[in-house]
């Protein structure tokens, strides 16, 4: 009885996540284009897509003009491309295109299969620890609507937090030089009211001597 021949193995191949996939498209109308890059294919579309909303625009209200800000024929190119796609241009804007500006770190975990919804809210996170920690709670089955709540409550604690050290600050300041002084984010304000105190708090800053 002949052998049968074994099986070759089966090659299993990975479906290209949203972030591939617009910048597939991007390096495609780049190389369309002849030169640029993706941030340069990523303003055209957005363009395209501010002619659309101009162009309804003049629909509603016939005292409008609309400026025709890209060129007819890039404009059917780029409408056939979004075509071959499936995307509409409005989707292509709102929700494929900011992935090209997120973080490496989310950018990553886009391609390892992170809903691009979750990674686009993700991407207003600014510290990257706290990423990482609700990235982690998203592979663990973390909801949207969770995330959301997360996010949420961390950036008020983080606010508040800031707000009392900020206060602090503003009183060890004010022990320190005498005389007023407020802290807000990046503004020190500090009361002088005449020359001498002026040239004390400089003195004291070192400043002059």
């Amino acid at each position: 009885m002949p052998r049968k021949r074994p099986r070759s193995p089966t090659t299993i191949l990975k479906r290209p996540s949203e972030l591939e996939r617009i910048e597939a498209f991007c390096d495609t109308l780049v190389a369309r284009m002849g030169s640029g890059n993706r941030a340069t294919a990523a303003r055209i579309v957005g363009t395209l897509d501010r002619d659309r909303r101009d162009r309804d625009r003049a629909r509603r209200d016939p005292t409008f003009t609309p400026r025709t800000r890209v060129g007819s024929m890039r404009t059917a190119e780029i409408t056939r491309m979004l075509e071959t796609t499936g995307w509409t241009l409005r989707e292509t804007v709102d929700r494929k295109l900011p992935l090209l500006h997120l973080p490496e770190d989310l950018k990553q975990l886009v391609r390892e299969g992170l809903e691009p919804s979750k990674a686009l809210l993700l991407g207003r996170v600014k510290q990257t620890a706290l990423r990482r920690e609700l990235s982690e709670r998203i592979r663990r089955g973390m909801t949207q609507r969770e995330l959301y709540a997360a996010m949420y409550g961390s950036a008020q604690r983080e606010q508040v937090v800031l707000d009392a050290d900020l206060a602090w600050l503003s009183l060890e300041a004010t022990r320190a030089l005498g005389t007023r002084v407020t802290i807000t984010g990046t503004t020190i304000m500090i009361d002088c009211v005449t020359i001498d105190g002026l040239n004390y708090l400089l003195e004291q800053l070192g400043v002059i001597t």
